[in-house]
């Protein structure tokens, strides 16, 4: 190389190293910048939450003042509070307690926000007038304890879920009053679902389970989790034939009409996935929410929460304070220790049997094989 060459290439070592020495300053200085815009953010996040808070709690105070001034006599019970015409014509307290509870348990710091508003509840009975309570939802004079809670829970509402949790679920998190009752839906849903996942998780793989469940992130489900005859299934379920373009009528008739498993499988490969149905209904991804929480404790619907963006076997996992195998585990025998009991047989079947029983010990007594010569 010339020395003209070796000058060219030392200037231009030199112009990047005084390049980059000009510019490292500036990216500090951008650093510096963005830094001090997320804490001025988390500030004013913080700001936000103090100001509700506190609006709440005047609200609250306002809410009490004028129910005073109106002869009311507000009912409260941590957060929840409720306004009747006839605080003491049910068991508003009681129901209150269980409400109040439930919704702590469930939804943990998300709870205040939600029961914000006080309930306005008016007592009637069919036989005779009751003092008016304008906007009031109105409840019968006869209404359970039990019952008064579930209307408790079911007008505070649940939390807006965010949009990951929303895909998988279908929805928010429900609270649930009766897990038994529940979980025994679950099961029943999980015994009836047309899957071949859900058969296999019943028989306790855990794989099959996170399948079932759509735990996994998995483009070709129609795969994992349905055989042939439920692909078929899936293929008429998911598709009019009026509504075909010719191209997806050919693979439609092949799959519906000629039971060809390829077909099936290239028709549903067409598809978004979010066309193809789920193996299992809400019920058992809300029990698994239910068991997660459950496990987690106090704040487990807070870290439920906490990353919108993670996955969901993530956040599972991080709600309920275990692997998410485990919970899966956990869950499946919930739903097995919640089963139905089998019904038993009427009694006058059982009589007619005992009867048919009698009848034939008789003739078999009487016949001349069973007679000593």
């Amino acid at each position: 190389m010339s020395d003209r060459g070796v000058w060219l290439w030392a200037w231009l070592g030199l112009s990047a190293g005084l390049s980059a020495q000009s510019t490292a300053p500036t990216y500090q200085r951008k650093a510096d910048s963005l830094l001090a815009l997320w804490s001025d953010a988390r500030t004013f996040a913080r700001v936000q939450l103090d100001l509700r808070a506190a609006r709440a709690q005047g609200a609250a105070t306002a809410v009490r003042s004028t129910a005073a001034s109106r002869g009311l006599d507000p009912i409260q019970v941590g957060d929840l509070m409720i306004l009747t015409n006839l605080p003491k014509a049910l068991p508003f307290d009681a129901a209150a307690r269980t409400a109040w509870s439930v919704l702590r348990r469930t939804y943990a710091s998300s709870a205040p926000a939600l029961a914000a508003r006080p309930l306005h509840l008016r007592v009637w009975y069919p036989d005779r007038q009751s003092p008016a309570l304008p906007g009031a939802r109105m409840v019968l004079g006869t209404t359970s304890e039990d019952g008064l809670a579930r209307m408790l829970v079911g007008m505070v509402g649940e939390p807006p879920p965010d949009s990951g949790l929303k895909a998988w679920l279908g929805g928010g998190v429900q609270a649930v009053m009766d897990t038994v009752a529940s979980r025994r839906t679950a099961y029943v849903e999980l015994v009836r679902a047309p899957s071949l996942a859900a058969r296999h998780c019943l028989l306790g793989d855990l794989a099959a389970c996170r399948s079932a469940l759509h735990l996994d992130d998995d483009s070709a489900l129609y795969l994992t989790a349905y055989d042939a005859g439920e692909r078929r299934a899936l293929v008429a379920r998911v598709r009019a034939p009026n509504m075909l373009t010719p191209a997806d009528r050919q693979l439609y008739g092949a799959c519906v009409s000629s039971e060809a498993d390829s077909a099936c499988v290239a028709f549903l490969r067409s598809l978004a996935p979010a066309e193809i149905p789920r193996p299992l209904a809400e019920r058992p991804l809300q029990e698994l929410v239910t068991v997660a929480l459950e496990a987690g404790g106090p704040a487990a619907y807070d870290r439920l929460t906490a990353d919108p963006r993670a996955a969901m076997p993530a956040r599972l996992a991080a709600a309920a304070g275990m692997p998410v195998d485990s919970l899966i585990a956990r869950w499946r025998a919930a739903l097995i220790a919640a089963r139905p009991a089998p019904p038993a047989p009427p009694l006058g079947d059982g009589l007619l049997a005992v009867a048919w029983v009698g009848v034939l010990g008789l003739c078999a007594s009487r016949s001349s094989r069973w007679r000593v010569t």
